[in-house]
């Protein structure tokens, strides 16, 4: 993780550790090295700078939605914008499937524990987005 702050531009390094994230998001453990807050900032952050590459936006959302099953760190998700990242990724990867299903995951998550990160402009959006890639 050290690296995704160090290599910020190179998409092969922000891939592997958005995985990295997405596979220790459940142990309690990676968390008293690395608060979630800024996990949660690292991959949006990677999101937002790779959207073109599909591998950094499949594990960015894995990430996504691997972090937000509790609501506290599905609250650091939203107000990080991460479902503005989800809706990013789906939109420009729409034959992705992986990408999609994803996403979808995540932002059900987002739905369910955090409601405040669904307000009337963000559901429509969120919708319109999973609407475009059926």
């Amino acid at each position: 993780v050290y690296a995704m702050k160090t290599h910020r531009a190179c998409p092969q390094i922000q891939e592997e550790g958005c995985a990295i994230i997405a596979g220790l998001a459940f142990h309690d453990e990676f968390f008293r090295v690395m608060p979630k807050a800024e996990a949660t900032e690292l991959i949006i952050a990677a999101m937002r700078t790779h959207k073109i590459h599909p591998r950094v936006q499949e594990n960015g959302c894995t990430a996504l939605r691997n972090l937000s099953y509790d609501a506290e760190t599905t609250e650091m998700v939203s107000c990080n914008m991460g479902g503005d990242a989800l809706l990013s990724a789906m939109l420009a990867h729409r034959n992705n499937a992986y990408i999609q299903e994803q996403a979808c995951y995540a932002l059900s998550n987002l739905a369910n524990n955090y409601i405040e990160a669904f307000d009337p402009v963000m559901a429509s959006r969120a919708v319109d987005a999973i609407l475009a890639c059926i």
